[in-house]
């Protein structure tokens, strides 16, 4: 019994594919959260994605929720179940299916308790293949949303998961990374490629598990970037246009399409864009949890009009994905302190005399007054408005002050790279305007 939604690029992965199986099909299922949707699906192993890279849990699991079949790849030799007439034939849906959630509605039952995520390898080849990329993907959310914990439990290999726990076991012979969406009391994946995927697909796959969907999917997407269903992988489709209208991915002006198209078509319900738009609301290009330009696309096309990256995978987290995150688990992250302007200096001299970025290679670099090394204000050491430490280029050991603040309170540990731990770092976010 598992969850949901997408990703592709390449570096590694298409963001999550490289090349799509053949084995495509859309239709509409029963959705444990959000009732009827219409999706698009494939068989790996005995578990089935849809919406891309979104584990939903066995073959068998999945039949039950299946209402009809729309579109199915011709040349596929292995769809299940048999494809059924281009109507719909409601089944009833089986309580006995554990109900999980992909809403990134703080409070939502896809929401781990407490932040902490447990999660394993199937064994130990497993663990040590892909360890260091998961690893470094981990640090990557946790440095950036600290109510995130990651519990790593004893190695398993059975079959059928573990309930609650994301199990992450690596398959030989497929060119995709794929994850479930949120918690659950059901069994977890992450299906991994070796050496097809990297740090970067990984920290996209977590985000599915920690309960954030792709980008492109947001009801307020086509703003900003349009789907081209032209130059999606299968068109031209085998239906008549008619049909494809009225039976595929929608009939929104340019979701007439079939096939790998759905993963493009907006859900709607899904995202909080209305309780805190200046954490979780605002459309983001630069998410990790957006596809590249080019993913699903027919070669040297793209299938979406707009965005960064156009053959690469998103490498990092978002100042947007962080703060969502951080809607999400309840740790909204402290607003950044005043900086100061390097081109009008009115830093405290001689202990804070500088006004430097301490990050200057990002976008929209934040400058702060620099204290001189192991020393900090005199004042409480979670007091962010007179002091705090940041997560710089040369380290976090040292010491930021607002303009006209004294440094001069030597540090607890006033040398070396650990040096003045004991005052309140912020996060990442804080290094940009």
């Amino acid at each position: 019994m598992l969850a949901l939604f997408i990703a592709f690029l390449f570096t590694h992965a298409w963001g999550q594919v490289i090349t799509p199986p053949n084995n495509v099909t859309s239709g509409f299922i029963q959705h444990p959260t959000f009732g009827v949707i219409q999706t698009s699906w494939f068989y790996t192993g005995n578990l089935v994605a849809y919406d891309g890279d979104v584990v939903f849990g066995t073959i068998e699991e999945f039949s039950r929720v299946i209402i009809n079949i729309t579109y199915t790849t011709p040349n596929s030799t292995d769809q299940i179940p048999t494809p059924q007439p281009l109507h719909r034939q409601r089944r009833s849906y089986p309580p006995t299916l554990d109900s999980r959630s992909n809403s990134i509605f703080p409070g939502s039952s896809g929401i781990w308790p407490g932040g902490v995520i447990r999660y394993r390898y199937f064994d130990g080849p497993t663990e040590s293949t892909f360890a260091s990329e998961v690893n470094a993907a981990i640090a990557e959310w946790t440095s950036n949303v600290p109510c995130l914990h990651f519990v790593k439990e004893a190695n398993g290999n059975d079959p059928a998961g573990a309930p609650g726990i994301v199990t992450i076991t690596g398959r030989s012979g497929i060119d995709y990374c794929l994850a479930s969406i949120g918690a659950s009391s059901a069994s977890l994946w992450m299906v991994l490629a070796p050496g097809g995927c990297g740090r970067a697909e990984i920290l996209h796959e977590w985000g599915h598990i920690i309960g954030l969907i792709h980008e492109q999917k947001r009801p307020d997407a086509s703003g900003f970037t349009e789907f081209i269903c032209k130059n999606v992988v299968g068109y031209p489709w085998t239906l008549a246009e008619a049909d494809a209208d009225n039976n595929c991915c929608g009939k929104a002006p340019g979701y007439d399409c079939c096939g790998w198209a759905c993963q493009f078509t907006p859900q709607f319900g899904d995202y909080n864009s209305g309780s805190a738009p200046e954490n979780g609301g605002k459309f983001d290009l630069d998410s990790v949890m957006m596809y590249r330009r080019d993913a699903f696309a027919k070669p040297s096309t793209f299938t979406l009009t707009n965005g960064p990256n156009d053959h690469n995978n998103p490498q990092h987290l978002s100042p947007g994905d962080i703060n969502r995150v951080r809607e999400l688990y309840r740790c909204l992250a402290p607003k950044c302190p005043v900086g100061c302007d390097p081109h009008s200096n009115t830093c405290s001299y001689p202990s804070a005399q500088d006004c430097i970025y301490p990050s200057p290679n990002v976008a929209k670099p934040r400058a702060a007054c620099a204290c001189r090394a192991g020393y900090k204000a005199n004042a409480a050491n979670d007091d962010t408005s007179k002091h705090w430490r940041l997560p710089a280029d040369e380290g976090n050991f040292r010491v930021w002050v607002a303009q006209g603040v004294e440094c001069d309170t030597l540090c607890s540990v006033p040398w070396g790279a650990s040096s003045c731990q004991e005052v309140k770092e912020l996060g990442a976010e804080c290094l940009h305007l």
